[in-house]
């Protein structure tokens, strides 16, 4: 089981791979349908969760476990998702012409990824 913080890592990873697969003009419809389903469950799960409304944005806390069912096929297609963002936000860290505010952020993003990324090793393992 996920925490709400890691879903929540993983709600922005998907909303960014959707966005990417619509803005390229010829975006893979089931990946995007995948992701958005999963977003979709996701919401459903934070709108009956018995602490909604007590963290950010009207979830649950960062640290209240989330019991969103993923079978194999899904938390694979997540955990390439998450693995391909540390890429990325690693790729966008390797300039040493970032702003400083621009920089603070992406090594925010990255600590986040990558604790999303151990906590969905464990998933993977249990």
């Amino acid at each position: 089981m996920v925490s709400v913080g890691t879903w929540l890592v993983i709600d922005a990873v998907l909303d960014n791979l959707i966005s990417n697969e619509v803005q390229s003009g010829n975006g893979d419809q089931e990946v995007i349908a995948r992701a958005q389903s999963l977003r979709n469950r996701g919401w459903e799960l934070a709108a009956v969760h018995p602490l909604r409304g007590q963290g950010p944005a009207g979830w649950p806390p960062r640290d209240a476990p989330f019991g969103i069912e993923l079978d194999e096929a899904n938390l694979t297609f997540i955990r390439a998702e998450v693995d391909a963002a540390v890429v990325s936000t690693t790729r966008i860290l390797s300039s040493e012409e970032l702003h400083t505010q621009i920089r603070g952020e992406q090594e925010l993003s990255l600590a986040l990824l990558e604790g999303a990324r151990a906590e969905l090793a464990q998933v993977a393992h249990s």
